[in-house]
């Protein structure tokens, strides 16, 4: 029996319950995590619009300082093209494709009669009903329905 105890005593690993709880630990901390970063990367590809609104805010209130007024609708932009369109007005900054920002539609408007504000809609190539919105004095995000679309 002494030998016995030797034996049992110089062996090394986990028992059972331990390797249970070790795996029970784990699964819980992937179903916290988990689900925590699956946006994260299209979170971060919708950073690009945040720095193309920066810029085209920038631009805008270059253009307002030159022109006293901002970009017209109905002259100066084609709804069609707004992305190209504004790339030309704005030549203050060289903006790139849409693509680069993770942007998938913009869309332009004015205060047609006098030209003294503006907004701008950004639609994100990663989340369709992801919409950030930017005006002179505000940018802000919203996340519409898809049958508002």
């Amino acid at each position: 029996m002494k030998f016995m105890r030797k034996v049992y005593s110089k062996q090394k690993g986990f028992t059972l319950i331990e390797l249970m709880a070790v795996v029970g630990i784990m699964g819980i901390l992937a179903g916290v995590l988990i689900p925590q970063l699956t946006g994260v990367q299209n979170r971060a590809r919708d950073t690009g619009i945040m720095t193309a609104a920066g810029s085209i805010r920038t631009a805008m209130s270059i253009y307002y300082t030159e022109n006293n007024h901002y970009p017209i609708h109905e002259t100066d932009i084609d709804e069609s093209n707004v992305w190209n369109e504004l790339k030309s007005e704005l030549t203050t900054i060289d903006l790139g494709e849409k693509a680069d920002y993770n942007i998938r539609d913009i869309t332009y408007e004015d205060n047609s009669e006098a030209q003294q504000k503006y907004l701008i809609v950004f639609t994100s190539a990663s989340d369709d009903q992801l919409k950030y919105y930017l005006g002179e004095k505000t940018f802000s995000e919203k996340r519409e329905e898809a049958s508002s679309l």
